[in-house]
């Protein structure tokens, strides 16, 4: 911005020195008869000529002075346009903005770094609940189609920078910042800066897209890993059912890792359920991230009593008998354009009865799409994501039970990931008692159902549920590299209670019968939302 300002006053200077150099010429060439006498008729000439007025009572007429009369003319009309653009930008670049945000101070903000489809299109589904709200969008007003538009009443589209904008806002109403682009850590450095200086009694919320696993950040701050979002809502959608056994996952990057990781969380069934995950690509990475994998599941073999992770070293469409008798096929690559590809090879050259999977906008027919950004970029997912207010749910029922434990807004981020883990796996939880249920969408109802389900069942079922979320409970703790030891140590992941459920003493198993009773309790803080 400095330099943009020197530059321009480098531009000024410059001009108004040619002019004087011109004008003292014109003085020079030209006598009293045609009207330069002095320096004020030069001056009177020069005005006349750059506001292209012309009255024609003061002109050259020597040759050499109406050719320095030409070039004022040229340079004059290019200084006007230069000066009316100047104009023009102040006013819809300054101006008309500060306007548009006084008159908008008492409405809610929702502030975007950028203008493109993917923001608008999150605007857009915000709206729905908060038709009313101000949006700015930050960057070049291009003009976008009105379906990515339709809904939003109050828009600014300014080219300014962030940091500008949210100064500029009132503080009157809750200020939402989303900072979306392909540098996740900049997006983070850029929110940390904005709630630093905002301080912490100014109402702002800042989500920054990034794919970081750490989970301890400012708490007004708030990732948005779209890996993490396509596995959450893939899986509420599309929960594994108890005939689906083997499952394919064609593909390696952020996106697969995320839906590996997420279905071997959620997905943890009784013994006589067993699930093997094929999965083809580059895995070593996810391998070496997870040193403790072989603690949570089998690898690289079939067991009759526990869930396996066989990681492929063939190419996918090198394994007809495979693709055949798999329940599921996942197609979940980075890339959406080679997802559909090989969606289309898989339709084409092997026969299936699996369902079909593709991370892509577009498909073949015959297979179900998933991921796409008008999927993930919602309201529901962004800022109300179901499995969070769950987690919170569960997280005061039990302090209201317990008398201990911290709000949410004071547990550490590990902690709050646990109890994310735990939400996640109701819906398994509640399909399991009633095996009828539709768990895509969780009920007060059903979860009153379920709750009364598990308190008619006879004390061996119910150490056999105490057993099933203590091995989710393992799970979860291996796959964060997490390690048995006789003193706990949170700092180095070290538990005591890492062992066999058969170990347990009795009150250390019937710990677990906390996240069967809670489905009763939770009916009741539900109301009429649905999880």
């Amino acid at each position: 911005m400095k330099l943009k300002r020197n530059r321009i006053a480098i531009i000024i200077v410059s001009l108004i020195l040619l002019y004087v150099v011109l004008l003292a010429s014109l003085l020079h060439v030209e006598d009293e008869a045609s009207g330069f006498g002095n320096a004020f008729d030069a001056i009177w000439y020069l005005m006349a000529t750059l506001t292209t007025v012309g009255y024609g009572d003061i002109a050259p007429v020597t040759p050499v002075g109406r050719f320095i009369g030409a070039i004022l003319m040229i340079m004059s009309a290019g200084i006007m346009a230069w000066i009316i653009g100047i104009v023009i930008s102040v006013f819809y670049g300054r101006l008309l903005p500060v306007y548009w945000m006084r008159r908008n101070r008492k409405r809610p903000w929702y502030i975007f770094n950028t203008y493109d489809s993917r923001s608008c299109g999150l605007a857009m589904s915000i709206a729905q609940k908060e038709p009313e709200a101000a949006w700015i969008f930050l960057g070049e007003n291009k003009v976008l189609s009105d379906d990515l538009l339709e809904g939003l009443k109050h828009i600014l589209v300014v080219d300014s920078s962030l940091d500008a904008v949210v100064k500029k806002c009132p503080g009157l109403q809750p200020c939402h910042v989303f900072i979306l682009g392909e540098d996740g850590w900049s997006n983070i450095n850029i929110g940390k800066n904005l709630i630093n200086d905002a301080g912490n009694d100014f109402p702002i919320d800042v989500t920054c897209e990034n794919d970081a696993c750490s989970t301890d950040f400012p708490r007004k701050l708030k990732l948005l890993d779209c890996g993490d979002l396509t596995a959450r809502s893939y899986f509420r959608r599309n929960p594994l059912r108890a005939q689906e056994k083997t499952v394919v996952l064609i593909g390696d990057g952020h996106f697969a890792a995320q839906m590996l990781e997420k279905a071997l969380i959620i997905n943890v069934f009784p013994p006589d359920h067993t699930v093997e995950y094929h999965v083809f690509g580059d895995w070593d990475n996810f391998r070496r991230d997870h040193s403790s994998l072989k603690e949570a599941v089998a690898v690289d073999e079939a067991t009759k009593d526990r869930d396996c992770v066989i990681f492929e070293k063939r190419a996918w469409n090198d394994d007809n008998d495979l693709l055949a008798r798999a329940d599921r096929i996942i197609i979940c690559s980075d890339d959406m354009t080679k997802n559909a590809t090989m969606a289309a090879e898989l339709m084409h050259y092997f026969p299936t009865r699996a369902g079909i999977y593709v991370r892509s906008e577009t498909a073949p027919e015959g297979t179900i799409c998933f991921g796409a950004d008008d999927e993930l970029l919602t309201r529901d997912l962004v800022m109300e994501n179901g499995i969070d207010r769950t987690a919170i749910m569960l997280n005061e029922l039990y302090r209201q039970k317990t008398g201990k434990g911290s709000t949410w807004d004071e547990l550490s981020g590990w902690k709050r990931a646990s109890s994310i883990a735990s939400a996640e796996h109701l819906r398994i939880k509640v399909g399991l008692l009633i095996p009828d249920a539709d768990i895509t969408n969780i009920t007060k109802d059903l979860c009153k159902k379920a709750g009364d389900k598990y308190k008619s069942l006879s004390d061996d079922e119910k150490e056999k549920c105490w057993w099933l979320e203590h091995e989710r409970w393992c799970r979860f703790h291996y796959l964060n590299n997490w390690k048995y030891n006789e003193k706990r140590d949170n700092v180095m992941r070290l538990h005591p209670l890492l062992v066999p459920f058969e170990e347990l003493s009795y009150e250390e198993k019937k710990l677990d019968e906390s996240s069967w009773e809670v489905l009763e309790e939770l009916a009741t803080a539900l109301g009429e939302e649905t999880l």
